[in-house]
Formats: structure tokens, C-alpha cells, sequence
């Protein structure tokens, strides 16, 4: 049952992620699919150039999608339901269109679950496989990558994502002084413990909630010190279970990488706010916990 889901949700992501190389190249689709222009939607141009959206909506989630669609053909790769080839191309895609989005943080937790699948789960032949696939589009995309950049400030699109290093790219973001501010919220000791009630955290600024962009910042300020250690707790007994059995071991695997790819987005995103990330955070845990149980 879990494959023919993920079966589907793959179909899915090959869909998206065509649509969104179409877009590169016509973004005439997005007016056919949101029936306005893409130049009126929000969020989809940066100094470097314009971002793809696919049919998400906004760049981040996109490239949020992108990663959970690498996780779901690594789960369906280690479980020989999908071939080596096959994975390889998923793979180069889903990164391709995941850099095509602009997305740092995106790429940020792309990497990582691709670094750690690649060490810890993976057999070394594969790996070296997959990495050399990507190594070659790197060198391609900075030597001979003309059609693929040429609707990019190429400049400052190395600048954007080769800066990741350099503390100005975080101290001057935007969204270091929207964490500050949701900190300045919390004004008494109940507050810091119990938070300020739920819907504090909220995108749409108009109806009265604060921008925070940071998942744990707002736990604190809607929950409370207590109610995120209350989710720290489970996601620390979760990761010592996966580590402790072996008889579901492709799906913990899968869920451990999940659970990375969560916390990475949530750095910089109200992802315990955005679906499907965050039903899919809550249900992946469930499954696993009640095919533990019946061991």
C-alpha cells in the first residue's frame, strides 16, 4: 500500500517538475494555470532573475517538494521498486528545477539529504554514480550552461548561492529581523513557557499575525518553551527508535531523512504551518510508530 502511494506522489513530482522546466522556458503556462501573468504573482523575481513555481504556488514550497520528491524515489530505489537509471535522472531533475527555483534554503536541505542518503544508505558504487551525474551537470551548468542561465543575472546568481557562508547573507536577511521581533512578543514568564496561543505565526500580516519564518521561533511564541520541547522529545524518541530497529529499517531511513529535510526548512520557513509538508511530517511519524508497535 505504502509504494502504490508513493508510486503516485512520484508521478506527481515528475509532473511538477516538468512543468515547472516548461516554465523556465515559457512562463506562459503559469497564466494558463493561475489565470493571471506570472510578473503580478508574488515572490517569483529576484535581482538574479525569475524564479519557477510549478504548479505550488510560491518558489520555496517548490523547492520544498522537490527534495521530498528526491526522498520518495530514494525510498522506492532502496526497495528495488525503481531502477538505478531511473533514479538517476529523478535525482538530476529534482535538483535541477530545486536550483531553478532560487531557493538557498532549498538547496541547502537538498544537499544535505543527498550527502547523508549517499554516506549512510546507499551502496558505494551508487553513490560514486550519482555524485559523478551531478558533478558533471555542475561543470556543464558553469562552462557550456549558456541556454540554461541565459535568463539569469549570472553574477549575482553565483553571489546568491555561493555566499552561504558569509554571515552577512544571514545578519541582513529579512528574516533575522523578523525572529527578533517575534521574540520582543514575549513579555512575561508565562509567555516564554506556555506562548501566546495558537495563530500568532501568520503569513497574511493583514488579518493580525506576525511573520516569523522560523518554525521553532514559533513554537516559542505560539506554544511556549514547553510545547517545543514536547516536539523536540518526539522527534529525539523517533530518531533513537529508527536507530534501535532494523525490521522496518527503508522506511526509517526514509522517515530520518524526512525528519533532516523538516528541520532544515524549518530554519528559515513556518513549515510546522505549510502543507502538505507539515501533514506529511505528522503522518510519516504515525505510520512508523504503528509499524513499530506491531512488531
Amino acid at each position: 500500500m505504502l509504494n502504490t502511494i508513493f508510486y503516485i506522489i512520484l508521478s506527481q513530482s515528475v509532473v511538477i517538475s516538468m512543468v515547472a522546466l516548461t516554465e523556465f522556458y515559457d512562463d506562459s503556462i503559469i497564466s494558463f494555470l493561475y489565470g493571471i501573468p506570472k510578473y503580478q504573482m508574488n515572490h517569483v523575481d529576484l535581482a538574479a532573475g525569475q524564479r519557477v513555481i510549478s504548479t505550488l504556488g510560491n518558489p520555496i514550497n517548490l523547492s520544498g517538494y522537490m527534495v521530498f520528491s528526491y526522498l520518495i524515489a530514494f525510498y522506492l530505489y532502496t526497495n528495488d521498486k525503481v531502477g538505478s537509471i531511473s533514479f538517476y535522472i529523478l535525482t538530476a531533475t529534482f535538483l535541477l528545477v530545486t536550483f531553478l527555483t532560487l531557493s538557498r534554503l532549498g538547496l541547502i536541505a537538498f544537499l544535505s539529504v543527498l550527502l547523508l542518503s549517499n554516506m549512510f544508505f546507499l551502496r558505494a558504487r551508487n553513490a560514486i554514480l550519482l555524485f559523478s551525474l551531478i558533478f558533471i551537470s555542475i561543470l556543464y551548468l558553469i562552462f557550456d550552461g549558456g541556454f540554461l542561465l541565459r535568463n539569469f543575472d549570472v553574477e549575482l546568481l553565483f553571489s546568491r548561492f555561493f555566499n552561504l557562508l558569509d554571515s552577512g547573507t544571514y545578519l541582513e536577511n529579512a528574516r533575522i529581523r523578523n525572529w527578533f521581533y517575534a521574540f520582543q512578543l514575549i513579555e512575561t514568564p508565562f509567555d516564554f513557557f506556555w506562548g501566546k496561543g495558537l495563530g500568532v505565526s501568520n503569513s497574511d500580516i493583514n488579518k493580525g499575525g506576525v511573520l516569523i519564518e522560523n518554525s521553532f521561533i514559533t513554537y516559542i511564541v505560539e506554544v511556549g518553551l514547553i510545547g517545543l520541547l514536547f516536539l523536540a522529545l518526539l522527534i529525539f524518541y523517533t530518531i533513537s527508535k529508527i536507530w534501535q530497529t532494523n525490521s522496518i529499517k527503508s522506511f526509517g531511513n526514509f522517515l530520518l531523512l524526512y525528519i533532516i529535510f523538516f528541520i532544515v526548512m524549518s530554519l528559515g520557513n513556518d513549515f510546522v504551518k505549510n502543507f502538505p509538508f507539515v501533514f506529511y511530517f505528522w503522518v510519516f511519524i504515525g505510520i512508523y510508530h504503528n509499524m513499530e508497535k506491531r512488531i
